[in-house]
């Protein structure tokens, strides 16, 4: 080395310090002996550490911030990207962004910081070979993302609930004239109608998967839950998606029983479980190939055969002794191992060539799958081999209200531990007056109207996009408000609510002759675990010290 490049690597090494505290990214370098080595000006301000007597957080502190430990999820031997690079074939074999994304020596996770929302990538550092020093972490800003989504999410929102009001309209009247409620059709004549009706139902649900994607991306997706025939959901899927099948001359096998036990879920999303993935299955399947959809009810010890090896797939919670097992198997042209990670993804779509544009999608259908699966508690996997075609798996354990309601709130309560806030849980309860000036059912009907109003005021009034609220049982009138929020503001935020849902409910001409009964529970004021918080919450508003609202108008 020679006297020029002696002097040259300690201004190299100032210029790019230089640069790098110029950055307006947070830029951290975590050394592998579980430390900070550097950290710029935009890190030390997202780490609240940008003042000159501000200590830099130790190892532990940063993973209490992020809320994950970024050595463990990093790859630490260089050779591991090189082999993937190779896998894919070069850059002739894959497109850049596709390789980027398959690389086992990048991640990407996301973290809440002090409430703002970031994206952190991670990238390994090696001094040689095979010698590990660290983790480089680069942190972006998501609250404008969030924000652009968020309006276009509300754009999305208002369209596809503009189109679902003629879409209701036309598909009454398609009914009507199916049923051949006017007069009696001709065989020709049926067979239109008949066409008319199955494709108004595929629009019908490319607009379902927009409000749901938008439901998705502001974290208000909610169950309606009752008793259902789960047999009920899975032949009205079935029924829809025959004629797609036929046109390309699939055969439909089914394995139904004539009869299962009643599990509690919303059967709307079941049967969008069972459209979408049978809907994806067709897509993927040649010209005369074969499709199976069978349900069943598995006991355990079957069931812990069938299971994955993966530790992301297991469920959150033990099992019951039995749980129903959705299949669907094709066999079409089968899933590339590279794509088995990503196929829940938003977004993601197959490349394979029986998915033909006249069937192909926007990447939105099995995503909102595993979205439905695990709110009903369950668990969606797939297993496939190239040429060997797919089979999509849904385990759908027995589900209590109770039981979910604390998984409902276990996940958010996993997040609010990491920023050190507050969540405050209340469970309502509508009740009726004493005198009652409506029949049985239309007390019932006005209980359902009432509900609905009470979730679309309260989603509009609560403060932040991933508070939620939710009808827990529609036929006891339990409604919940989950939202990230300190107890001593809960009270105003209630009488904004009783307000807004007033006014609300005069416009809509509501007569609102009931009470709500509520009961709160705060974490960590109250409680420290998801189950104390619901247990503790229910007991208020089943008890003596329940507080009341009154909805009833005041008389002119």
């Amino acid at each position: 080395m020679g006297p020029e490049e002696t002097h040259k690597q300690p201004a190299d090494a100032a210029l790019l310090e230089i640069i790098l505290e110029a950055a307006g990214e947070g830029i951290v370098f975590v050394q592998s002996e579980k430390a900070i080595g550097y950290i710029n000006q935009a890190g030390r301000e997202i780490l609240r550490c940008a003042r000159w007597n501000d200590p830099v957080p130790s190892f532990t502190e940063l993973i209490t911030v992020l809320g994950f430990d970024p050595l463990s999820i990093t790859p630490k031997d260089s050779a591991a990207g090189k082999s993937m690079d190779k896998s894919l074939g070069g850059p002739s074999g894959q497109e850049p962004s596709e390789r980027s994304s398959l690389s086992s020596l990048y991640w990407q996770q996301e973290a809440t910081i002090f409430g703002v929302p970031y994206a952190v990538r991670g990238s390994p550092v090696f001094t040689g070979p095979s010698s590990f020093a660290g983790t480089v972490l680069c942190f972006k800003d998501l609250r404008e993302t969030q924000k652009r989504e968020q309006i276009i999410s509300e754009n999305l929102s208002f369209a596809s609930h503009e189109l679902l009001t003629p879409i209701t309209a036309i598909k009454n009247a398609l009914d009507l004239l199916s049923g051949q409620r006017f007069g009696e059709l001709s065989e020709k004549q049926l067979r239109f109608v008949q066409l008319a009706s199955r494709n108004l139902e595929r629009l019908n649900n490319v607009v379902t998967a927009i409000l749901d994607l938008s439901q998705m991306e502001t974290r208000t997706l909610a169950l309606h839950l009752e008793e259902v025939d789960v047999l009920e959901p899975v032949e009205r899927a079935l029924a829809t998606l025959e004629g797609l099948a036929q046109e390309k001359g699939i055969k439909l096998q089914k394995q139904l029983q004539d009869e299962y036990p009643k599990l509690l879920a919303d059967g709307d999303r079941l049967r969008q479980v069972v459209y979408n993935l049978v809907h994806n299955a067709i897509k993927f399947t040649p010209e005369g190939g074969n499709i199976y959809v069978g349900l069943e009810v598995v006991p355990l010890a079957k069931l812990s055969e069938l299971w994955p090896k993966d530790d992301e797939i297991k469920p959150k919670r033990p099992l019951d002794r039995e749980s129903l097992l959705l299949t669907v198997a094709d066999d079409g042209e089968g899933i590339p191992p590279a794509y088995l990670k990503s196929i829940f993804a938003k977004f993601h779509q197959g490349r394979g060539p029986s998915a033909d544009q006249n069937t192909r999608g926007r990447g939105l259908g099995l995503s909102i799958v595993k979205t439905m699966v695990e709110a009903h508690g369950g668990s969606v996997w797939v297993e496939s081999e190239p040429g060997e075609g797919s089979t999509f798996r849904v385990m759908l354990p027995k589900l209590s209200r109770k039981t979910y309601l604390v998984q409902t709130v276990a996940g958010r309560l996993e997040k609010v531990k990491i920023v050190g806030s507050s969540l405050t849980l209340v469970i309502f309860r509508v009740v009726p007056k004493i005198k009652k000036s409506h029949s049985e059912t239309q007390d019932g009907n006005l209980l359902v109207d009432l509900l609905q109003l009470a979730v679309e005021t309260g989603q509009s009034t609560v403060r932040l996009k991933s508070d939620t609220v939710e009808i827990l049982d529609s036929a006891r009138g339990v409604f919940l408000l989950l939202a990230e929020l300190d107890p001593k503001y809960a009270p105003a935020l209630l009488g904004r609510f009783a307000s807004n849902l007033k006014k609300q409910a005069e416009k809509k001409g509501l007569p609102l002759t009931w009470r709500l009964k509520w009961g709160m529970a705060s974490y960590p004021k109250d409680v420290s675990t998801a189950a104390e918080l619901v247990a503790t919450a229910i007991q208020v508003v089943s008890g003596a010290d329940a507080e009341v609202i009154d909805l009833e108008q005041p008389e002119r």
